[in-house]
Parts: structure tokens; sequence; C-alpha cells
């Protein structure tokens, strides 16, 4: 073979290491060559038919080895693109609860904070541009929001149309969530204002506001999402759509507990479908932390 393949420097090297017999099997997996067993002798004619089979149903095992390898791994890496794809729509704490617990996750939660925020014109402004526009600008802006929203300790729920919901102090309990949500909403409505909407105007929030007890889980099976339920979640989206272009409408529940370190302004008695006539408050962007001492 090296007389009739000179270059071959494979072949060179073992002659140099005065070898004078190969036997060379093949390992294929997934029915493809993956590699080779290589044996050789310093003796001639070393090898015959029975090293031939021997040696060849060991590369048939060790083939069948490498094959159950490159599977495992294949395995490994969907896993860690699902799990990646769970933790983007779901807590990474519900992912892990997920994975060991059986039935139905739902949670009491005692006390969070909720946020609705919607797009004021979005239904006028997505009717007059193209639908692929449309879509980006909303993704963008919605991921703008996100960001915000990690910046705060701020779970986003979902989002609906161009309604976006995000709460305070689950799916694990924190102290301090109603002004994480409260700082988080003012965020979101100074980012609102770096895009345009219609007629290239500075697109605005309608923002609402309310804590108390919800019901938390993660509800569907083959398509996974994690909710929130509960009269103080339906009031939340009642503030929302009172609310004014621009402004972010809170309840008396979360005026109660900003009304010491922020000003709040009195919107007077409004009239909540479903809830009645209650006294609810504006949380405004010129209303800074009010100063304490130290």
């Amino acid at each position: 073979y090296y007389r009739n393949k000179p270059n071959s420097e494979s072949t060179r090297l073992v002659l140099k290491e005065k070898m004078r017999s190969s036997l060379t099997c093949p390992l294929i997996a997934m029915e493809k060559p993956v590699g080779f067993l290589f044996f050789s002798h310093r003796n001639p004619n070393t090898y015959d038919k029975s090293h031939v089979q021997v040696f060849m149903r060991t590369a048939g095992h060790v083939s069948r080895i490498v094959e159950k390898a490159i599977l495992f791994e294949s395995l490994e890496k969907e896993q860690a693109k699902s799990e990646k794809l769970l933790t983007s729509i779901l807590p990474s704490s519900v992912v892990s609860r997920l994975k060991e617990e059986s039935g139905y996750l739902a949670d009491q939660i005692q006390d969070a904070t909720i946020v609705f925020a919607d797009i004021v014109g979005f239904t006028d402004w997505a009717g007059e541009c193209r639908p692929e526009h449309m879509v980006r600008q909303l993704s963008q802006i919605f991921e703008v929001f996100d960001m915000i929203a990690r910046d705060f300790n701020v779970q986003k729920i979902g989002t609906h149309g161009d309604l976006y919901l995000a709460a305070g102090g689950l799916p694990a309990s924190c102290d301090g969530h109603t002004e994480n949500v409260a700082d988080f909403s003012l965020a979101i409505l100074e980012a609102i204002g770096r895009f345009q909407g219609h007629e290239g105007q500075p697109m605005r929030l309608r923002i609402g506001i309310h804590s108390g007890p919800v019901v938390a889980g993660v509800t569907g099976k083959w398509a996974f999402r994690y909710d929130i339920w509960g009269s103080t979640v339906n009031l939340a989206s009642r503030l929302e759509s009172t609310s004014e272009p621009g402004r972010i409408h809170v309840s008396e529940a979360v005026f109660k507990r900003l009304s010491e370190a922020y000003f709040l302004e009195p919107r007077g008695t409004v009239n909540l479908k479903g809830f009645g006539d209650m006294s609810t408050y504006w949380r405004n962007k010129n209303q800074e932390p009010k100063s304490s001492a130290c």
C-alpha cells in the first residue's frame, strides 16, 4: 500500500513503528461512519478471517455504544432547548416544580400586586399599517417591557393583543412588591413614549394596579401558560379600563401601601363594573418619592 501511495502519512508512521500487519474495522453509528478500530502487529500476516470476525463483532458493539452516546447527547440538547423554551414562558421556579410534581400546579397567593397596561389607540394604528410592521412593533415594545419587569422583580404573566399583564409578589412572595410594580409602571409609561403609533404620534399607555390575594397556576397540557385569577385581577383590569392615557390608576389598597413613600393624587369615586363605586387614585409621572429623614 505504501509503495502504491507513498504520500500516505499514516502508513509511513505505521511502518516506522515496525508494524507489518494491520486490521481496520469501521465504526458505524446512525448509519454513518464515525471512526474505526485499528489493530496492528510487528509480525507479518498476523490477522486471518477469525480475527476479522471477532474484531468486527467488537467494532459492532463499540458502534452501538457510540450510537447510544450520540442519541443521549441529542436528547440532552433537546431537553435543554425545551427547558429554555419553558423558562421563557414560565417562571423558573414553576418549571422546576413541573418537573418534580404531578397533577395540577396551583397556589393560593395571599398577597400580590397586579398591573394591567394597555396601549392607547393601538387598534386604530394597527388597522393602518402592514401586518408585519404591527407585529414587529408590538414585539419590540413587549421586549422592552420584559426587560424592565426583570429589573424591578416583576413577573410577566402574559399578553393579549396590545394588553400587557404582570404581577409582583409571585410565584414566590417578596417584600415591597407593590412598590416594585408602581416603579415598573412608571418605567414602562416612559418607555412607551419612544415608540411611534397612529400618525407618528408617541404611543401612550393606560395602566391599572391593585393588590390582594390571587390564585396562580399553570394551565394547558401541550401549551403551558402561567396565569392568575380572582377578584384582585378583575379589579386591576377595571382600573386599567377606567384609567386615562398616560396615567396610572390605582386602588385604595395600593394607595395605603404607597402613600407614606409617594405622593398620590386622589381621583375621587369611580364606578367600576362589578365592584360599584370605589375611591381611586393617580400615580403620576411627576410624583417623585417623598424624602425621608435618616
